[in-house]
């Protein structure tokens, strides 16, 4: 739609940030053959105005990986992740056979998240495992386009209680009174705000992708493309631009967790 004709061919340019989106919806594409997908990379020494000194500096003092990327154009595990242990070999469509819940993450400039997840507690009929089956993601929208975009998830999931961030309390109230005007809607709605600091939920989910146990479907994308950049800036963890799906899994994890807990000890 954005080209004057059908089978145009399209040129995009980037640097990459890590093994995400860029990585599965292009370049291994084009590892496997398909004819559609193209790959040149390029160095930025091939752009004969580029400063050599900095090049050499920046080969010296930067991490390898980092520098592969930035220079070279080459597809790396980003440095310093903040989950360095999720692999993709636990990317996998896997059917729901335990209770949904969602997180929600809400942001006036970033986009809003809302993730849908299930807990299979250990037994002797599988192991441990946490998965993300759906997500939805996008800025810029008001309650009521929030609303209609995760109404559809709500039901198909049967959802019945929502975990989201404490700090957007007014925003989750107005969505609430947009989807109770929606037919079919389910009123049995929990709604718990998340109001603990975000690292026992950032520990909480580094045990679990240790453990091999979260696991994210292929239609995760924003999820899969947060897992992949979200970085350590200072010591903690602080890329904004890297976290709203993931904090909405956060959410949810943590949330799963503590009502877990609390229905046990009820």
């Amino acid at each position: 739609s954005r080209m004057d004709r059908p089978q145009s061919r399209l040129l995009l340019t980037t640097t990459p940030y890590g093994e995400n989106w860029f990585l599965t919806d292009f370049v291994q594409k084009w590892r496997d053959g398909d004819p559609d997908y193209k790959v040149v990379y390029m160095s930025s020494l091939d752009n004969p105005t580029y400063p050599r000194d900095k090049y050499y500096r920046d080969k010296r003092e930067m991490d390898a990986d980092e520098f592969q990327m930035v220079h070279e154009g080459r597809i790396r595990r980003r440095h310093g992740l903040v989950y360095p242990d999720f692999s993709k070999d636990r990317v996998m469509a896997r059917e729901v056979r335990a209770k949904c819940y969602a997180g929600f993450d809400l942001g006036l400039v970033d986009p809003n998240a809302f993730t849908v997840m299930s807990y299979e507690h250990p037994s002797k009929y599988g192991e441990e495992a946490w998965i993300a089956h759906d997500e939805w993601s996008q800025s810029g929208l008001d309650d009521e386009k929030i609303a209609e975009n995760i109404f559809p998830l709500i039901r198909q999931y049967a959802i019945d209680t929502i975990f989201y961030d404490n700090h957007a309390g007014q925003t989750v109230l107005d969505v609430r009174k947009t989807l109770e005007k929606k037919p079919y809607f389910m009123d049995n709605i929990r709604w718990i705000p998340m109001s603990e600091t975000i690292d026992p939920g950032v520990n909480a989910i580094r045990g679990i992708t240790r453990r091999k146990a979260l696991y994210v479907d292929p239609k995760c994308e924003y999820l899969l493309d947060n897992l992949a950049t979200y970085s350590v800036l200072n010591g903690k963890p602080e890329a904004k631009s890297h976290t709203d799906s993931v904090d909405s899994c956060r959410y949810c994890i943590r949330g799963i967790q503590v009502d877990r807990k609390s229905t046990r000890l009820n």
